[in-house]
């Protein structure tokens, strides 16, 4: 997601943050991205805020945060439902120009690439999760120690990306 930001905003803006809660995969998403944008000098972030998972939320913290920050750029949400809420934030300041960018798939975040309203999504691939996590287990089972980590692939929605319909036509 950092990377994302920093080919968006050619390295340089002021960054709010949405999280959807302290649970450790969020935590985890907000380091890498911390760590990621520290290579961009030009890059920081302002505020970072949870929405609790929830679209209200998002919208209400998005709406709170740019307020009180009027010099952020990009906004930036890690769970399903903030790049929705923080679309909603971002309609109802329509002399702003926020570029947004969220997790997920959900269909009110793609339709928002589709209008070129949300500039990209990190897409988690749940299938692949489950199955390698059946596979994890199954060889925990079997004496093996699993790994600390675990990764899988993601895919990019938006940023000129076409292949899947969406984002192709933006810039």
């Amino acid at each position: 997601m950092g990377e994302l930001v920093a080919q968006g905003s050619g390295g340089s803006a002021t960054i709010g943050v949405l999280i959807g809660s302290e649970a450790e995969s969020q935590k985890l998403r907000l380091e890498g991205f911390r760590k990621a944008i520290s290579r961009y000098p030009g890059l920081s972030v302002a505020e970072v805020r949870t929405s609790n998972i929830s679209r209200l939320q998002a919208a209400q913290q998005a709406e709170e945060l740019l307020s009180r920050h009027p010099q952020v750029d990009d906004l930036v949400g890690f769970s399903a439902l903030d790049a929705p809420g923080m679309l909603e934030a971002a309609t109802r300041q329509p002399s702003r120009s926020v570029r947004l960018y969220g997790f997920d798939d959900l269909p009110d975040t793609t339709e928002g690439i589709r209008q070129c309203r949300i500039a990209a999504s990190v897409v988690q691939q749940p299938m692949e999760m489950g199955y390698d996590a059946v596979l994890l287990l199954n060889d925990y089972f079997h004496g093996k120690t699993p790994p600390s980590r675990q990764f899988t692939e993601f895919r990019v929605i938006g940023m000129g990306s076409s292949s899947d319909g969406t984002g192709g036509a933006c810039r």
